[in-house]
């Protein structure tokens, strides 16, 4: 959970959270383990798949350009 709390960029637990339906504390307890949600904790995967799908396709842009 700190793994995935840490690549995620500012702001994303209250997406996370809004995603969910739940409130940004409750993102935040799961985050620091003192909470168990499944839905939680397929939103917070969700969201950390998607910023690393834009970090590679941001670096393959890059490396294409300055090839």
């Amino acid at each position: 959970r700190l793994e995935i709390r840490r690549r995620l960029p500012y702001g994303s637990m209250s997406q996370i959270a809004e995603a969910c339906g739940v409130s940004r504390n409750a993102v935040s307890l799961w985050f620091r383990g003192r909470g168990n949600s499944l839905r939680i904790e397929k939103a917070a995967i969700q969201a950390l798949k998607c910023i690393t799908e834009r970090e590679q396709m941001i670096q393959k842009q890059i490396k294409e350009l300055l090839d």
